[in-house]
Formats: C-alpha cells, structure tokens, sequence
C-alpha cells in the first residue's frame, strides 16, 4: 500500500492520539471486583454487583464512589490494620467489620443494610 505525504500525517496523527491511552497507569474500574490479595490492598466499588468480601490481612481501601451504583452482597471483613471505608454511593448488603486497629468508616451516601463493627463493638446498627 502507498500512502501520499496526507495519507501518512494522518496515520502517524492517529497513532499519536491513541498514545496517551495506550500508555496510561489508569485502569479502568471493573465494576465491583474484590479479590483479596496478600498485603495491603485498595478496592473500588463503583458499578456491577461484587462480594462478599472477606480481606483479612494489610491496611486495606475499599470505596463506593460517589454516583456509583455499586452493590456489595454478603459481609465485608476486614482484619487487623488501619482500613478504610469511604460510602459516596451504592449498597453493602451486610455487615461491615474494619476489624482491630486504627480504621476510618465513612458513611456518606449509600447504604449499609447490616451493622458497622469498628473492632469488637458495634458501632451502627
């Protein structure tokens, strides 16, 4: 195939432009996939149907983005170690326990359709 001077600006422009995409460290999220792995791990929650989730080692994230319609069915458990949870948006449909250590719960939106346990003590019902 022969291209003329245009021809081949506009395939070397093209290729160009998928670069940046190409290159990117962004992944796009995936829904609602949470598989644990060993160590500290951070989970986003964002669309789909995901869970339970049951991630007992690490400092560990998990977040439901604001206007998500992510939607966790069965328990979240966490372990010891200083996790997080950020509810913007979507449903856990059970309990919520950050385990011992140093965690942060925050209920913006959304809904916990089961107890938040912050170590042994419950501390929403």
């Amino acid at each position: 195939m022969k291209f003329d001077g245009f021809g081949l600006r506009l395939l070397w422009l093209s290729s160009v432009s998928l670069l940046p995409i190409l290159l990117s460290s962004q992944s796009a999220q995936a829904a609602c996939v949470l598989i644990p792995n060993p160590g500290n791990n951070n989970y986003t929650c964002d669309s789909g149907t995901g869970g339970p989730l049951n991630d007992p080692g690490g400092n560990n994230l998990l977040v439901l983005p604001a206007g998500g319609t992510g939607r966790i069915t069965g328990p979240v458990v966490f372990g010891p170690g200083a996790d997080t949870v950020i509810i913007d948006s979507g449903t856990i449909n059970g309990n919520l326990d950050t385990g011992a250590g140093n965690d942060r719960v925050e209920l913006n939106d959304g809904v916990v359709n089961g107890t938040i346990f912050q170590g042994a003590v419950p501390i929403f019902s």
